[in-house]
């Protein structure tokens, strides 16, 4: 019986270790997203950031989809961690970390990129202001026009 109960033990900690190493390649694909962002704000390239948005919702949702699973496992872990090999413990606790701070730089860039989206909004919204207010202008000068000639030349 303690054979069974070993190789229980290992399946849930390969499982754990399996999904750790999936997160954090869809922790490398958010992060290289992020670059490619700030690359697309910085062009001002609407459609570009829309499709790579859609883009990164796709690598949310996937690890979104895992996520009580691997909280599962995680919460297992805590309980026996201490019971399991040291190794195995170590790297497990450094892939956590490292996929924790890798995440922490992606929620940095993000809050950078929505105040750079934010001051370009800002621009766009005064230029068009100003070409509102240009358009008014234009749109009283033309009436006056339009209504004919204000004097004429007439013969007595």
């Amino acid at each position: 019986m303690k054979i069974t109960t070993d190789i229980r033990e290992k399946d849930w900690l390969e499982a754990l270790e399996v999904e750790l190493s999936d997160r954090s390649g869809l922790v490398d694909l958010l992060d290289d997203a992020v670059r490619r962002q700030a690359s697309l704000i910085e062009n001002q390239d609407a459609d570009g950031l829309v499709a790579l948005l859609a883009e990164r919702q796709q690598v949310v949702d996937r690890i979104e989809h895992g996520a009580a699973r691997l909280a599962e496992l995680l919460e297992r872990f805590q309980q026996q961690g201490p019971q399991l090999e040291v190794g195995r413990v170590g790297a497990v606790r450094e892939l956590v970390a490292r996929i924790g701070s890798r995440l922490d730089r992606v929620l940095d860039a993000d809050a950078r990129a929505l105040v750079a989206v934010e001051k370009i909004m800002g621009g766009l919204r005064t230029r068009l202001q100003e070409a509102r207010v240009s358009g008014q202008a234009k749109s009283a000068y033309t009436a006056v026009a339009a209504s004919g000639p204000r004097f004429s030349d007439r013969k007595a």
